[in-house]
């Protein structure tokens, strides 16, 4: 039966382990056992400690100069080859400078740099190689908190005085990749007369923000999210009316996920509509 343990340590004199632990720690969660060597650790160390635990994966971290580095990656490579434990895939924790040093010597299956998408380091524990494909991204709440189980979405909050800004920083975020839903933030008169469009004063006292209103059926900004890892945009909505989101939906309402949702998601390539509870 494959040993299911990942062996971790910092390498040579770099004391930098959150890397190393953070990825420890992430490997937990897909029930891997793991075994931290800690900080300052040898090439010897570490292959002494690999050949008695029989991992199914050891991951280093170097933060320091390349120049070491290279020397350090040398010296592990030919004690890993001595001793036959090429066969396990090797990681490396590094700062962007020292990823080519590491490329080059041909040693990493794996190389973390902190700029990797997080799917690619989920993809190292799992085993999977494919690319995320668009059709991938689910465009429902649900869809989304099941994909991303075990971890948890995260939402930012997002409006600029003027749709055009507010889309251009939307497509900025989508394309970053860091976010899984984007909560649209509008104006105060779009807030509170957003199920009531026909008693929208456009108070210009009020506080500022995207206003949707200024363009009935934004299909072609919506599409501005349809990028990077398609976050789902959200309407944040206040609403004096007792109608309003906030208020016990029904049960039969598409959005419903139980409770009274102040939340409502509209996919990421549909027309942002009149909500009707």
């Amino acid at each position: 039966m494959e040993s299911k343990k990942i062996l971790g340590a910092s390498l040579g004199t770099c004391v930098h382990v959150a890397g190393v632990y953070g990825f420890l720690t992430l490997a937990e969660r897909f029930g891997y056992q793991t075994v931290f060597l800690g900080p300052a650790r040898s090439p010897q160390e570490v292959v002494e400690a690999a050949l008695q635990e029989r991992p199914s994966m050891v991951i280093v971290g170097y933060r320091l100069t390349e120049r070491v580095a290279e020397k350090l990656f040398e010296e592990l490579q030919s004690l890993i080859t001595r001793h036959g434990l090429f066969r396990i895939p090797w990681a490396l924790s590094c700062t962007p400078q020292i990823e080519p040093v590491a490329r080059k010597s041909g040693l990493f299956t794996y190389i973390f740099t902190g700029r990797e998408p997080f799917s690619e380091i989920v993809a190292s524990l799992t085993g999977s190689r494919e690319e995320r494909r668009e059709d991938t991204y689910p465009e429902t709440l649900p869809g989304r908190i099941a994909a991303r189980y075990p971890f948890p979405l995260l939402r930012h909050h997002f409006g600029l005085p003027t749709v055009e800004e507010t889309v251009e920083g939307v497509r900025r975020i989508s394309e970053a990749k860091v976010v899984d839903i984007i909560s649209l933030g509008p104006d105060q008169n779009a807030q509170e007369f957003v199920l009531r469009t026909s008693q929208d004063g456009r108070n210009p006292q009020r506080s500022r923000g995207s206003s949707p209103a200024a363009k009935r059926r934004p299909r072609g900004h919506i599409r501005s999210l349809s990028k990077g890892e398609f976050p789902p945009p959200s309407l944040l909505q206040r609403n004096k009316s007792p109608q309003g989101v906030g208020t016990p939906s029904p049960r039969n309402h598409p959005h419903r996920l139980g409770g009274s949702p102040h939340l409502l998601v509209q996919r990421a390539r549909w027309t942002v509509k009149t909500a009707t509870p």
